[in-house]
């Protein structure tokens, strides 16, 4: 799997790889309805369903995390209506009341940092990144091993063949691929969409911004994609709907809500106490190995 001769065949070999590729490979969810009624029937194509919230969720949140949210506005609050002279003044509390709206600033400071900020990612070589691609794609291929194999059972030793739409490691496969799509149904999930995430997964860079290679590389990836997951994606997604936007970590935009200081202050003498507690009473010890 090298990039310089899967290049070669995009551009020698495009007609002919087709071909191949459609012979490997099960008939498109737009055309085969055998193919559509087994999709209907396979779990992965199942919407997941969202937990209904009990009355400890809504415990919490009227009892632990609403207040502790509801520190910093009314902290603002506080300072607002004793400069307009609308409430009584405490020294000790508009003390308090200023440094969590000091600190508020700085964290919204931070969080826009973190919003604008470029990626962390460092580029790695494109041998590398399909190296590694490959081995998560070959997880899980290994057929089940007695206990008394000493091969590990996920050791990806095994080829990306074509599996077959009923095959239960592409199965498994789907529905836990599909999580990146929000749990959409695998047969809305459409070869952009999946193009859009290899694109993130494999570059960290949206699908528009690659070059030549780059793309030639997420081609590749979705051609394994579909041998690993059982059939080839769809090209449209269903009628009335849009192509559907993976979650990309990197690239998608975070909601931050500010937290206030205190709660830091109380995670830091946690952290201090436990600590001391370990190194001091239960005779724990910290130290590095080799870097860890």
């Amino acid at each position: 799997m090298l990039i310089p001769q899967y290049v070669r065949s995009l551009r020698t070999g495009e007609e002919e790889e087709e071909l191949e590729v459609d012979k490997m490979l099960p008939l498109s969810f737009d055309r085969d309805t055998n193919l559509k009624r087994r999709m209907e029937q396979d779990h992965s194509n199942t919407p997941i369903p969202m937990k209904p919230r009990r009355w400890t969720y809504y415990t919490a949140l009227l009892f632990v995390v609403g207040p502790i949210y509801a520190v910093t506005p009314l902290s603002w609050a506080y300072i607002l209506a004793v400069a307009f002279g609308r409430a009584p003044l405490w020294r000790p509390l508009l003390a308090y009341a200023l440094f969590e709206a000091a600190f508020s600033i700085y964290y919204q400071y931070l969080a826009y940092i973190v919003r604008n900020g470029k990626s962390q990612i460092r580029p790695r070589d494109i041998h590398q990144l399909q190296l590694l691609f490959t081995r998560m794609l070959q997880a899980g291929l290994s057929p089940p091993q007695s206990p008394t194999d000493p091969q590990r059972p996920a050791s990806p030793a095994e080829l990306i063949a074509q599996l077959t739409y009923e095959d239960p490691r592409a199965i498994d496969f789907r529905h836990h691929l599909r999580n990146w799509f929000h749990g959409a149904p695998w047969s809305h999930i459409t070869r952009k969409s999946m193009s859009m995430w290899l694109a993130w997964s494999i570059f960290d860079k949206r699908l528009e911004s690659l070059g030549p290679i780059e793309g030639s590389v997420v081609e590749e990836a979705l051609r394994l994609i579909e041998k690993r997951s059982g059939g080839r994606l769809a090209e449209l997604p269903p009628d009335g709907q849009d192509h559907i936007i993976p979650i990309r970590l990197t690239l998608d935009s975070i909601d931050i809500w500010s937290r206030p200081a205190a709660l830091y202050v109380f995670y830091a003498c946690a952290n201090t106490a436990a600590h001391w507690w370990y190194r001091y009473v239960l005779g724990f010890t910290s130290g590095s190995h080799n870097g860890i």
